[in-house]
């Protein structure tokens, strides 16, 4: 039987408490594809490292494997980006790095360009209408590429911020009395395989996120970019064991404390702190899509159908 990261065909979608395509539940509760492996299993309830320690040996791992090459970092200037940015310029040699960004990169965190990027740090441009620069990058400079990829699955779902407080403060017992009987069960399911006991919503809200959406944004640039292999020249910074063992062991009230939504995210955002010292971003940075489509619609027809455990690419014809 062929085994699968990703394959279209077969991996549904998920309509609450997100919307999300191609989903698979890494627990294997809700539905289980036999087909299709898990790049990277669900943590274990355990006493985690610190976000400090798992930055640093995060950082140390993804160097090791890179040797000589160019290390590209997918600066969005968002959040997670910025923290993949700030632990390397504390390793790694500036003349092994270089950032990958745009406008609307500067435009997220100037602050952050102007004090550690500009005439410091080789930049190169990102093209979100080819993907000719990444395949270059891979290919012709021999560089990989870490992304700040798998935090947002890490610490929650970010649609907790639509969501009023007395919704997400429930008990997930109340909660989930108003569900439909299908739901209810495929919900239940979940729960029972969580290491540790889930109590709010938006601690349900986490865990559907992370168990189901996880493996997804992990496949999400394999699917624009053929020449790139997980752990080999594309590296999510969040896609290891270290920070799944740190999800499912840490309180969603330490990872989004409250309701305020500037506090989504603030482990990382006091991570970041350490480096740049700069307390407004610390108080009040929210967290910002920053997957942005640069496929035009020609290209985006050769799309892989799957993706196999060895990294092979299936595509099938497109009417036009």
């Amino acid at each position: 039987m062929t085994k699968y990261y990703y394959h279209a065909g077969i991996m549904p979608e998920q309509i609450s408490p997100c919307h999300e395509r191609n989903v698979f539940d890494r627990t294997r509760s809700t539905f289980d594809l036999p087909n299709i492996e898990a790049i990277t299993p669900v943590g274990k309830l355990i006493e985690p490292k610190t976000v400090e320690q798992i930055c640093h040996d995060r950082v140390q791992y993804i160097l090791d494997q890179a040797g000589n090459k160019k290390v590209v970092i997918a600066w969005s200037g968002g959040i997670d980006s910025t923290l993949v940015l700030a632990e390397f310029l504390k390793l790694a040699p500036i003349s092994q790095l270089t950032v990958m960004l745009n406008d609307m990169s500067i435009l997220e965190y100037p602050l952050f360009y102007k004090t550690y990027i500009e005439n410091k740090i080789e930049t190169v441009a990102m093209d979100y209408y080819t993907d000719n620069l990444i395949s270059d990058l891979v290919n012709k400079q021999n560089s990989i590429i870490v992304t700040g990829q798998s935090l947002d699955q890490t610490f929650g779902d970010e649609d907790c911020r639509y969501y009023p407080e007395d919704i997400l403060s429930q008990s997930v017992e109340k909660f989930m009395e108003k569900l439909n009987p299908y739901t209810f069960k495929c919900y239940t399911r979940s729960l029972q395989t969580c290491p540790r006991k889930i109590e709010s919503v938006k601690e349900l809200f986490w865990w559907l996120c992370y168990t189901n959406c996880y493996q997804n944004g992990e496949i999400n640039w394999l699917l624009d970019v053929e020449e790139l292999v997980l752990e080999k020249n594309i590296f999510h910074f969040a896609s290891n064991q270290d920070w799944n063992d740190y999800s499912v062991s840490t309180p969603m009230e330490v990872k989004y404390p409250g309701y305020d939504y500037r506090n989504f995210k603030i482990e990382i955002k006091k991570q970041i702190y350490k480096f740049t010292q700069d307390q407004d971003y610390t108080d009040n940075k929210i967290k910002v899509s920053s997957w942005r489509r640069y496929r035009n619609n020609e290209q985006r027809k050769k799309k892989p159908m799957y993706i196999t455990t060895d990294w092979k690419r299936g595509y099938v014809s497109h009417r036009n």
